[in-house]
């Protein structure tokens, strides 16, 4: 595996659209149960048995990730009138060990005024009101397919990809390397959940907060959400894609180790497990480009739209964990507009 394979994988961290847009999630108390197995082994946990001075400098590399720790925060006014806000960095898994919520995130969550999501158009239908505009962005023109723009030997790698997950290549060749790169990342186990329903973390929040009658707000449109991806330059999307495909042989590997990066609270260590469990093949360029898109651009958006309903207080925020740390993070944008932000899982 490359460290291409990171920003296909960063997708199950902040992107909450195209697979989990099967339809709403039915209203429930409790995660439900997968409808299959997830195996997979820890990465790190054989990393940290196998190779402890590589084990070592992945703790030293990811302890430099700005805001590196943590997926539950309070986000608190200078003024100390206004009533505090939380957000919550989600990962867009079905699997029931990340639907494990602890009474003080439920007790934020049942007091919020407003819940915000990233879209509500994604998790409430196939396309919500995006209509033909958003289909045009996930598929190639027409009379094209992945056979046109592919070359040939990753075209075979991906139909063993695909078939993998128990899915033929002709019924995704008309869609854009980048959408279904997004669809690569998902193990088996993950695929059938979607498939079934199951509702990923962000679902689980959206539903919830209907359950309670709390208002349900949107932080950008699943059009939006489309156009930051699709903006991505074909050669990129395909340098990704190639590393999507790559990654199947160990997909449930990926998925035990990125829960438990998650449990933890971890998020600054997914780079840096991209970086040295990967490896060193990095295509820079496509990888910096792809990742502005994915995260970059769409932190300053969501920052943007929050702004007015932190100013009211009591809002709760639930976007991909990938969207919390770093300089250009959510955490590091809302302190430099005002906010006091503090960990609190």
């Amino acid at each position: 595996m490359t460290f291409r394979l990171l920003p296909a994988l960063a997708g199950l961290f902040c992107l909450a659209a195209g697979l989990a847009a099967g339809g709403p999630a039915p209203a429930r108390a409790e995660a439900p149960a997968m409808p299959m197995p997830c195996g997979g082994s820890d990465l790190l946990a054989a990393m940290k048995t196998d190779d402890p001075a590589a084990y070592r400098a992945l703790l030293r590399e990811a302890a430099t990730m700005k805001n590196g720790k943590g997926v539950f925060w309070r986000i608190e006014a200078k003024d100390g009138d206004t009533p505090p806000s939380f957000l919550l960095g989600t990962i867009h898994f079905a699997d029931p060990r990340v639907h494990d919520f602890s009474p003080g995130l439920l007790a934020a969550l049942g007091k919020a005024r407003t819940v915000a999501v990233e879209s509500v158009e994604a998790l409430e239908g196939p396309m919500g009101d995006a209509g033909p505009e958003a289909a045009r962005m996930i598929e190639l023109p027409e009379g094209q397919t992945l056979k046109d723009v592919l070359p040939p030997e990753l075209t075979a790698e991906l139909r063993l990809a695909l078939g993998s997950r128990l899915m033929a290549f002709e019924a995704v060749e008309r869609m854009k390397p980048w959408m279904l790169m997004q669809l690569l990342s998902y193990p088996p186990c993950e695929i059938a959940a979607l498939i079934m329903k199951r509702p990923i973390v962000d679902q689980d929040v959206a539903e919830r907060a209907k359950a309670a009658g709390t208002p349900l707000i949107g932080l950008e449109s699943l059009k939006e959400q489309f156009a930051s991806l699709d903006s991505v330059p074909m050669d990129a999307q395909i340098e990704m894609l190639r590393g999507s495909a790559a990654m199947t042989e160990k997909i449930g590997d990926i998925h035990a180790t990125f829960i438990e990066l998650y449990r933890r609270g971890d998020i600054g260590m997914v780079e840096a497990v991209g970086r040295t469990v990967m490896g060193d093949d990095i295509d820079m360029d496509a990888y910096r480009v792809f990742m502005d898109k994915l995260v970059d651009e769409r932190n300053r958006r969501m920052r943007d739209r929050a702004l007015p309903e932190l100013e009211k207080g009591g809002l709760f925020i639930a976007v991909g964990a990938l969207h919390l740390p770093g300089e250009n993070g959510l955490i590091t944008l809302l302190r430099e507009a005002g906010y006091t932000v503090t960990r609190i899982e």
